[in-house]
Parts: structure tokens; sequence; C-alpha cells
């Protein structure tokens, strides 16, 4: 699921994933603006194992986003273009990206318990921003999948 949440906001940003936007860690020395999608540890679990099980219809994805970049505002503009793609009005029932066969899933929404913060700069001068999600999901069912 974290790989459809990625994309969703790689196609609401115009991100790339692999080029400025990454899952699970961040980039090497490379990458000076970025955004990087990192799952909640304490939700991964669970949230896999209902779905793998398809115990429930909908679930919850904790993640946090952190945003880099060489200055200060545009480390900032890069956090909260993805903080009002998760939470502006616009976000609730739209459909994830499907990325693997049979797995569907359409946000019921997502929510923020804050605003994005800035952290400082990083060894290298680069400025990095964070915020903390969590997306209701629900899977979708092949005739609503349907183009």
């Amino acid at each position: 699921m974290i790989q459809e949440v990625a994309q969703y906001i790689a196609n609401q940003t115009g991100g790339v994933v692999g080029e400025d936007l990454f899952i699970g860690a961040r980039p090497g020395g490379g990458a000076d603006a970025c955004v990087v999608i990192l799952e909640d540890d304490d939700r991964r679990g669970d949230a896999d194992r209902i779905a793998e099980r398809d115990l429930a219809d909908v679930t919850s994805l904790g993640f946090g986003v952190l945003t880099r970049g060489l200055t200060y505002f545009t480390a900032r503009e890069r956090a909260w273009a993805v903080h009002q793609c998760l939470t502006g009005r616009a976000c609730a029932g739209h459909r994830l990206p499907v990325l693997t066969e049979g797995e569907a899933w359409v946000a019921h929404s997502f929510s923020a318990p804050g605003a994005p913060r800035h952290l400082g700069s990083d060894s290298q001068g680069r400025h990095e921003w964070t915020a903390a999600y969590v997306a209701r999901l629900g899977r979708q069912t092949e005739s609503e999948v349907a183009p």
C-alpha cells in the first residue's frame, strides 16, 4: 500500500518515484531536493496483515513524509504541496494507482496530527521538513476498478 500512496503523491505533485520521490529511505548524497515517504513501523505490520487476510474492507496506514531542499523555502514549499495534496478537500474518495494486480485501493481520507515542521539542516546544509499522516484506505472491488 505504501507504494500506491507514494505514486498517488507523485501524481498529484508532479514528482517522479525514484527520481525526486523515494520510498523507505532517504536517498544518497545526490538528491538535493526530494520527497521521502516512510512507513510508520507501528502501523505497517497490522495494516499489511489485515490486507493480506481480507479481514477488513478499510484499513489505516501510518506514514511520514520528509522533504529536502537546498533552501529553507524550497523544502518548505514541497512539504506544504504534499500536505495540501493529502489533506485538501479534493483528496477523499480518490482511487490510488493500481501497481499490483488485484490490489486496488481508494483513499477514504488522509489525516495529519499536525502541520509540516522544519527539522533543520542536514550535514550537507540541505533543509528538511517532516510531517506525519494516517491514510484510511478501502479495498475496491473489481467492478469499482473498471476503467
